[in-house]
């Protein structure tokens, strides 16, 4: 991240040079240094909400598996069912989206499915066992879970404000991103999309 925004600023130092020479039309000093400040300042706050989000997604699966080692503490439970939350726990990680493929929508959904589908079933395991009120941390931990699932929701809107942000930027001001450097890809960001 900070290689790239190094090679933006000297690159767009070496344009302003080259426009001024060339006697093109040259973009204002000011507006350029508005336009590398803009872009720094959303790839940031792009960077910090998708790693908020990550952050909390893991906290969400780091919950569910503690919560059925919660259930595995009773020594009342079912082996084969506990061995199967295990399992779908782990697997869940695997299928979650990253910044590339999350560009088909299809996945965000599967995700999301699989991880609604544990939550739930696991919350339900947990507070309908015969020894639930004898073990407070199941009902804490089911708090935590949901907690930290409608914390991803928040950060997914404040990733779809930012990438509209920084796609509205870079469609603006694509001529001059172009005359950057070509190598430096501004392409847009996808979106959850979710509705606020």
């Amino acid at each position: 991240m900070k290689s790239i925004r190094l090679a933006t600023v000297i690159i767009l130092a070496v344009l302003l040079l080259s426009q001024c020479q060339t006697g093109e039309k040259s973009v204002d000093t000011d507006e350029l240094e508005s336009l590398k400040l803009s872009y720094q300042a959303i790839n940031d706050s792009l960077a910090v909400s998708w790693k908020l989000m990550i952050e909390d997604d893991d906290e969400k699966l780091f919950h569910l598996k503690r919560l059925v080692d919660e259930i595995t503490y009773t020594n009342e439970y079912d082996q084969v069912k506990v061995d199967e939350l295990y399992q779908r726990i782990e697997k869940a990680k695997s299928l979650r989206y990253d910044q590339e493929s999350m560009q088909d929508s299809g996945l965000i959904d599967e995700y999301d499915l699989v991880i609604a589908s544990l939550i739930n079933e696991v919350s339900s395991y947990a507070s309908t066992h015969p020894k639930f009120e004898n073990y407070p941390l199941m009902a804490e931990l089911i708090n935590d879970i949901r907690e930290a699932d409608n914390r991803v929701l928040f950060h997914r809107i404040a990733f779809d404000d930012f990438a509209m942000e920084y796609n509205a930027l870079i469609e603006t001001n694509k001529d001059i991103l172009n005359k950057i450097d070509p190598d430096l890809k501004f392409e847009r960001k996808p979106l959850f999309e979710l509705v606020q």
